[in-house]
């Protein structure tokens, strides 16, 4: 391509403004005819800005023609520009010319439906055993509630929008990169172990101690939080040693074995564990990715 400039700008630095300008300057200069321009940008409202002061820039100038044929441009959304073109070529194309941009909400469900058949059985329970682990929770503002076992496709989501925006050909910088940043946060040298034994000890003690507490509002919750932990002594999740650790840090005082395991609690998701599951995880969507890559070219 020639006369390409390439400007890059983050967000708020005035890039609708440059770019408004320079189109008004090139049609009073005469370089470029308003109905030859083609302009997009991803929003709508950013699109009628252009638009819209592009022609007062030009009105400013007394170009009152130019600034009426405007209108003629083809300025607008990716989406509608493409849509455009569709329309007026489509038989050059060998497309409809009723093709259209899928609305949201029907996008999720063909996207969700993708995806759904992408994981293997196995893929999938380890995807299910991760939600279990970190005790995935469903989003507030969602339609789901308790653990959200899905939680994994809005992440392929997000590969796969950046893998089509940055034409990305090979994700193994991409895993690396991720990752090397979960590491930041990992020591791999600390990996306490607790035996089932330690942990019910625990659990009694803790229990007995609420006891004296009253049967405070605050105190009902303590043992009811407690009372649902029992039941995973025997195969501990990182989510059980973290609601653990959230529970005896409520108090300042606490019994013997209680703040043992409490400061050892302390750094729980500094272990190899978290690391590992989370490696597993993060090779396993970028896997996944690579699969709906190939399936939908």
């Amino acid at each position: 391509m020639k006369n390409v400039t390439y400007i890059n700008a983050s967000a708020g630095s005035g890039k609708t403004y440059t770019l408004t300008h320079l189109l008004a300057k090139l049609i009073k200069d005469k370089e470029v005819k308003p109905e030859q321009v083609i302009m997009t940008t991803f929003s709508v409202k950013a699109a009628n800005e252009m638009k819209e002061e592009a022609k007062k820039v030009l009105y400013e100038s007394k170009q009152f023609d130019e600034a009426t044929r405007i209108d003629q441009a083809m300025i607008g959304t990716i989406h509608s520009v493409a849509q455009a073109f569709i329309k007026k070529y489509w038989f050059f194309l060998g497309l409809s010319p009723d093709m259209a941009v899928m609305d949201e909400e029907d996008t999720k469900f063909y996207v969700s439906q993708s995806l759904s058949d992408l994981p293997t059985d196995k893929e999938l329970g380890k995807l299910h055993g991760f939600c279990d682990e970190f005790d995935v929770q469903a989003r507030w503002n969602s339609d789901k509630s308790g653990l959200d076992y899905d939680f994994w496709k809005e992440d392929i989501k997000n590969v796969i929008t950046f893998t089509t925006n940055y034409e990305i050909a090979d994700y193994k910088r991409s895993k690396q990169e991720s990752l090397d940043y979960i590491r930041q946060f990992v020591n791999i040298k600390e990996n306490p172990q607790f035996t089932e034994q330690e942990l019910t000890e625990v659990v009694k003690e803790y229990e007995a101690f609420l006891e004296t507490k009253g049967e405070g509002d605050e105190n009902k919750k303590r043992k009811a939080t407690l009372n649902g932990l029992k039941r995973g002594v025997k195969e501990p999740t990182i989510a059980w040693y973290a609601k653990m650790y959230g529970l005896l840090k409520k108090l300042k005082t606490i019994p013997p074995k209680s703040t043992q395991l409490r400061d050892k609690l302390a750094s729980v998701w500094h272990w190899p564990v978290v690391y590992e599951s989370q490696k597993e995880y993060i090779e396993l969507l970028f896997d996944l990715a690579a699969k709906w890559n190939i399936a939908v070219h």
